[in-house]
């Protein structure tokens, strides 16, 4: 027992004397035996803050050195941007994606020959393509379609829903969801629906989730060790190839389709990606149908769907997380798109072209300072084909890998000064007004050199159209206590989501209507008396609770009187736990004598049910416009001609006319 204690005093002492020796040591210690590598697997959960504070601390570069037995003791991490420069721009020849068998390769072996894995004479080629097919004007304007078309039909409808119900929604799910349909689109013209107020599970959409997982696995282990994993089917590895297999099905599915639509129309509807790649093989083999050219459009589909999908998700996220936590940002987005284009946002939030968008310069300076900190790929991994010597004086043996780091890249004081750490759209706008132009090798969201991102300007064009429709309509709040921290993925998505709340935004004009938000933004709950004023005991309670707080916190209201002779008492609520419990508990709804068994207004009965679904799909119908159309010119009428505010409102002529615009606009139906 004497010995034992012996040896722990020992032990202790010889820690504390390690650790006093080396508390000002750098981030990674080169150990005995084992190299850098304890640190780097210690640290592993916070991976991209552990290799910057490394490379702060080297001025920008690392050399890794692992273990001798280690397949990880030849690498160069760094965040230098002449190195950078040097790497991907200067001798940008002698640092390819690898030959077959390297661990680039290997690791997105899913992704097959298309654009992200091949070099050479097959990557111009591919590159020339989708530069011609995203170039072409018809694209662009597909582009936007799709865009606008999903916000209106997708993301506005969930998030009304949410809203309304005062439910919590994880805003980084949605915004996948979104770009997965709208890729999709844009490669097949086939929208998946992954979006929508069901939040369905699509297979082949959690498919693509789970092999960007394992390809993270994959870039971090030992190559030995996931390909025994994989070899014995287990684990990521086995996730890995069933998710391949689902996602080929849809992929290949989407092609036969594609095909189909080609033999029996010579021109497409819409111009996709897809269709694009089907005509440049037509013209150039008779062969296009064959199996293997079948696997090359697999190929191409497959980069353009990763390529497109989860980027800009991950940096609307990291967006609208700026947004929520930074009030005045919210704000001047606001006041620019009222400034420059009050006029295209009167009533109903209406489209705006690509060069609207992008005369919005503080909504544009905001997404890349998102960019700076959060760059949608992290880091990028290459291999010296031969021996080179970085500018920064490092030498590099041949086959070493290099890990350039732009997430670091957006924390360095030598590139973003001193305030590299804030967050400030002002510092990409000049003193003109304009965008500041910072080379591609200090800002590398997009890459740099001959493999910078060919959708950069679609990608810009998506982000604006969403970021512009959820301003203007939404007041978007973090759910307290929720932690956001980034993920440790081959995107840098958030590891737990964004969780938030969204509140209709009572601007002066809105996505519903100018004149209704501007009349209905300060009444809360309104109680309409009658000469009964007993209630039924469902939402009682509730209500006179939520009464009396609105009271305490002298929140506008107001009262509005109904003849005493009505028979009945009335509640307006605007509560949305109250609605919800209205909305799932079973009463009775028995409506005006005169209404009683006619149409809708009828008792809740088999007759009633029949009638409502018939009713609701004429609602859901674009012909409703017409009803919203006249509701505001009648709202408008009556604010003008009785000055309301709020206070006392003439029921009846008010009720006429909205009952006479509704009946218009069934009769326009």
């Amino acid at each position: 027992m004497e010995m034992l204690e012996v040896v722990v005093a020992f032990l202790c002492f010889f820690i504390l004397s390690y650790w006093m020796k080396n508390k000002n040591s750098p981030p990674i210690t080169d150990w005995p035996i084992v190299g850098m590598l304890p640190g780097l697997l210690l640290n592993v959960q916070r991976f991209h803050e552990y290799v910057t504070e490394a490379l702060i601390y080297g001025s920008g570069v690392l050399e890794f050195k692992g273990a001798g037995w280690s397949p990880y003791s030849d690498f160069v991490f760094t965040s230098d941007p002449m190195n950078v420069n040097h790497i991907l721009t200067k001798n940008f020849a002698n640092y390819p994606k690898g030959s077959e068998g390297s661990d680039f390769r290997e690791i997105l072996e899913p992704l097959g020959d298309g654009i992200f894995r091949t070099d050479s004479d097959v990557w111009k080629a591919q590159r020339k393509l989708m530069l011609s097919a995203m170039h072409d004007k018809r694209f662009k304007l597909f582009s936007e379609k799709c865009t606008w078309q999903k916000v209106e039909k997708g993301l506005i409808p969930v998030l009304e829903h949410v809203s309304k119900l005062g439910m919590e929604v994880d805003l980084n799910e949605l915004f996948k969801r979104f770009t997965f349909d709208v890729v999709g689109l844009l490669v097949f013209g086939f929208d998946s629906n992954s979006l929508s107020v069901e939040f369905p599970v699509i297979p082949h959409e959690k498919a693509f989730d789970n092999m960007e997982k394992a390809f993270f696995n994959r870039s971090i282990m030992p190559k030995s060790y996931w390909k025994l994993l994989k070899w014995l089917q287990i684990g990521e590895e086995k996730k890995l190839k069933e998710a391949c297999e689902i996602f080929d099905r849809f992929l290949y599915q989407r092609i036969s389709a594609a095909r189909e639509k080609l033999i029996l129309a010579e021109e497409e509807e819409e111009f996709t990606l897809l269709s694009a790649f089907l005509a440049d093989q037509r013209g150039q083999t008779d062969d296009y149908t064959s199996e293997n050219s079948n696997k090359i459009l697999r190929d191409h589909a497959f980069n353009l769907m990763a390529a497109g999908r989860d980027t800009v998700s991950s940096v609307l996220s990291w967006f609208f997380w700026f947004v929520a936590t930074n009030a005045s940002i919210e704000t001047k987005i606001l006041e620019e798109i009222k400034e420059k284009h009050q006029e295209k946002v009167v009533g109903k939030l209406r489209f705006f072209s690509a060069e609207e968008l992008n005369s919005l310069v503080y909504l544009h300076a905001t997404l890349c300072e998102t960019l700076r900190l959060y760059p949608p790929v992290p880091f990028n991994l290459k291999t010296a084909a031969e021996t080179d010597v970085l500018p920064s004086g490092h030498q590099v043996p041949q086959n070493t890998r290099m890990f350039i780091s732009f997430y670091s890249m957006g924390r360095m004081h030598e590139i973003w000064g001193q305030d590299c750490l804030e967050f400030k759209p002002e510092r990409w706008i000049t003193k003109q007004g304009g965008i500041m132009h910072v080379p591609s090798y200090k800002f590398t969201a997009f890459n740099a050199g001959p493999r910078s991102c060919v959708g950069k300007d679609m990608s810009f064009i998506q982000m604006k159209i969403i970021a512009v429709s959820l301003i203007w309509n939404y007041h978007l709040q973090l759910v307290e206590g929720h932690p956001v921290t980034p993920k440790n993925s081959v995107v840098l998505h958030m590891k737990y989501g964004l969780k938030v709340k969204g509140d209709v935004n009572h601007t002066e004009v809105g996505f519903r209507g100018g004149v209704l938000d501007e009349f209905f933004s300060p009444i809360q709950n309104i109680e309409i008396k009658s000469a009964d004023l007993s209630v039924e005991s469902i939402g009682k309670k509730q209500f006179q609770q939520t009464s009396q707080e609105r009271k305490r916190k002298r929140k506008p209201s107001a009262k509005l009187r109904t003849p005493y002779t009505h028979p009945r008492p009335l509640y307006s609520r605007a509560n949305p736990q109250m609605n919800h419990t209205l909305s799932l508990k079973e009463f009775v709804k028995p409506g005006p004598k005169i209404f009683q068994d006619v149409g809708l207004h009828e008792k809740q009965n088999q007759n009633w049910f029949r009638q409502m679904k018939s009713v609701h799909s004429d609602f859901n119908d674009t012909h409703i416009d017409c009803f919203t159309r006249l509701l505001k010119r009648k709202i408008e009428a009556a604010s003008e001609l009785f000055k309301i505010r709020t206070g006392i409102l003439p029921t009846y002529f008010f009720y006429f006319d909205t009952l006479l615009c509704i009946f218009l606009s069934l009769g326009a139906m």
